[in-house]
């Protein structure tokens, strides 16, 4: 589990940073998505949680795909009116992707510690996922409100929700490292077949 649950922060944190240099992007998401790939499907029998996350990480791989063709670059200064329509909605679409795949991963620690008797995981893994979701979410629901806002206005309101967001998803990010290294897989029961 302890493999499953490294592989799977480590495309996490693929995800996350996003170090370009001109055009070329040097952490590139696909090499993240395929990680959480190889993780989940690891996991993948320890709950179904795991399971729902990593069907939904197979969304994120034309999505990554994707990103190379249109880059998004998000004109701080300038406003949500000066990025192309399909940017913006790869960007929705993405960031709802991970939203779900990071929720069911929280879950799945939150059920696996809670029947492991590891209360203080579980309450870390809600607490974090909370964070996660009230910056993740909150910026899905106020970006709408970024066409109408100074552009002023909405770099400051852009840089309090990116410094929470990427706050909220390290914190993630170091659960399901730390979760690899205190939950134990679920024992895999022999079927006897003996008669």
């Amino acid at each position: 589990m302890r493999k499953a649950c490294n592989q799977t922060a480590w495309g996490l944190i693929f995800l996350l940073l996003d170090i370009r240099i001109g055009f070329l992007d040097i952490l590139p998401d696909l090499i993240g998505v395929i990680l959480i790939l190889a993780g989940l499907g690891r996991l993948k029998q320890e709950h179904t949680y795991f399971s729902t996350a990593w069907i939904m990480t197979w969304l994120l791989l034309p999505l990554s795909i994707t990103e190379w063709f249109i880059f998004v670059d998000i004109p701080l200064g300038n406003g949500l009116d000066q990025i192309p329509a399909a940017a913006l909605v790869l960007q929705v679409t993405g960031a709802l992707v991970r939203l779900t795949v990071l929720y069911t991963i929280c879950r799945a620690v939150q059920v696996m510690a809670e029947k492991q008797r590891k209360i203080m995981l579980r309450n870390a893994a809600k607490l974090r996922l909370q964070w996660y979701l009230f910056f993740e979410g909150g910026w899905l629901i106020v970006m709408p409100f970024g066409f109408n806002m100074d552009a002023n206005d909405f770099t400051l309101m852009f840089m309090g929700f990116a410094v929470g967001l990427i706050a909220s998803t390290l914190a993630v990010i170091l659960l399901i490292r730390k979760s690899g290294n205190i939950l134990k897989s679920t024992p895999k029961h022999k079927i006897d077949i003996r008669v």
